[in-house]
């Protein structure tokens, strides 16, 4: 698949390593950005108990 989209043999290795580098901190910096807690929905799936 790699050389039917024309990514490069070694895709895979360089894709594992970009999400390697990414970081916590990353990760709440985009969270941050995108997500509103005031429009936040919370699910919770399992059964009921009482």
């Amino acid at each position: 698949m790699n050389s039917l989209y024309d990514l490069g043999l070694d895709y895979e290795e360089r894709h594992l390593a970009a999400i390697v580098k990414v970081t916590a901190e990353d990760v709440q910096k985009v969270a941050t950005k995108y997500l509103d807690q005031d429009r936040a929905v919370l699910a919770i799936i399992g059964k009921k108990t009482d």
